[in-house]
């Protein structure tokens, strides 16, 4: 039976002959799909990859990645695993003084993240937040799940190689580095427009302000990632720098024209500007949106505002659509309410704002967290 090391010296091979073009990619491919397929071969060239350097030929990486997703059954779970391996790796070298140590356990986490920013793929996305649940779990002081739905696979982990707490909590933070869109309050679309109004809790608002400076730092060095970019301009809404998060959406934007999402968000930075008739604009790209969530949320914006240009007629009627996707949306009753008031329809307008109160949005048009 072969060892873990014959499997990390075969993948090397590998990984050497796509890096001297000796290989085919479509060949690359098949054999990276077939070295994931057994959980020890699956180990060795993962443990190959992650020690040496991503390829940087586009046909070379575009196979590698192929087959890694192909095999993602055995490789996800390795790459964040890597990830934290490396990451608590590192901080007890640099805690003992092997730098030298230290310096290779944080290039083995530095290939591990841009690894799995290039795959971009929502499964790792789901495996990579349930580590980080884990850790907070573990840091905290619980040592097993709570819960049937809650995986025993990162407590077990934990357990086996004897992690620090200080050692989890510095690890936590490179997971959400390396996958900050999941890590952000959201209805499932990316987008934080219904949250716009929020009061976030204390401890939500530090977490918030964490992920900001750390998708700020990624696109120091990643200036082009699109899917940070629109993290980034999601939170600077929450956080009142619209101008910034119309910069970084607007470039999101440009790398992913059809990411529909990220006019959500830019719609909603410029009606907190009064840059109505650009809202509107980014309102409008999404009108064809098989998705009653997206309408719903691009319907609210356009109504939101049209109601500021004092086109009641038109924002009347994208905000009955947008109720109707959105029902508990409190925003588009709030707003309806207001234009009930201009056509002197008290009884409609009273009703409304109960509506709107009832869903946590106040009459000074401040959204309310629920104390619960």
């Amino acid at each position: 039976m072969a060892s873990i090391q014959e499997a990390m010296s075969n993948s090397a091979r590998l990984l050497e002959a796509a890096e001297e073009g000796t290989i085919a990619p479509d060949k690359l491919a098949a054999e990276v799909e077939s070295l994931l397929s057994n959980n020890l071969s699956a180990r060795g060239f993962m443990a190959a990859l992650a020690t040496g350097e991503l390829p940087r030929d586009p046909q070379i990486q575009s196979a590698l990645l192929k087959g890694i997703r192909a095999g993602k059954a055995n490789s996800y779970e390795l790459i964040v695993k890597n990830i934290v391996m490396s990451g608590c790796s590192a901080i007890e070298h640099e805690k003992n003084g092997r730098q030298k140590e230290a310096a290779g356990s944080k290039a083995t986490s530095a290939s591990s993240v841009e690894l799995a920013r290039l795959l971009a793929d929502p499964d790792l996305d789901a495996l990579a937040k349930e580590a980080h649940s884990a850790i907070q779990a573990r840091t905290s002081g619980r040592s097993e799940p709570d819960s049937k739905s809650e995986s025993d696979i990162w407590f077990k982990f934990f357990e086996r190689w004897g992690y620090s707490n200080e050692s989890l909590r510095l690890v936590a933070d490179t997971l959400r580095s390396a996958f900050p869109a999941i890590f952000v309050l959201i209805l499932g679309l990316g987008i934080t427009t219904t949250l716009s109004f929020c009061a976030l809790p204390a401890h939500a608002e530090r977490d918030h302000k964490a992920l900001l400076l750390a998708g700020k730092y990624y696109l120091i060095n990643h200036p082009d990632d699109a899917r940070t970019l629109a993290s980034v301009g999601s939170l600077e809404i929450e956080f009142g720098s619209y101008d910034d998060a119309i910069k970084h959406l607007s470039r999101a934007i440009e790398l992913e024209p059809k990411q529909k999402a990220h006019y959500i968000d830019r719609a909603d930075a410029y009606l907190h500007i009064g840059a109505y008739d650009k809202a509107i604009a980014d309102a409008n790209v999404l009108m064809t949106s098989t998705n009653g969530t997206e309408l719903g949320l691009a319907l609210a914006n356009r109504g939101e505002a049209y109601y500021r240009l004092k086109n009641y007629k038109q924002a009347l009627e994208d905000l009955s659509k947008a109720i109707h996707y959105l029902p508990d949306l409190g925003s588009t009753y709030f707003y309806r309410a207001k234009i009930y008031e201009q056509m002197k329809q008290t009884e409609l307008a009273t009703a409304d704002y109960a509506r709107a109160r009832q869903r946590g949005f106040t009459t000074d048009g401040q959204q309310e967290m629920s104390s619960k």
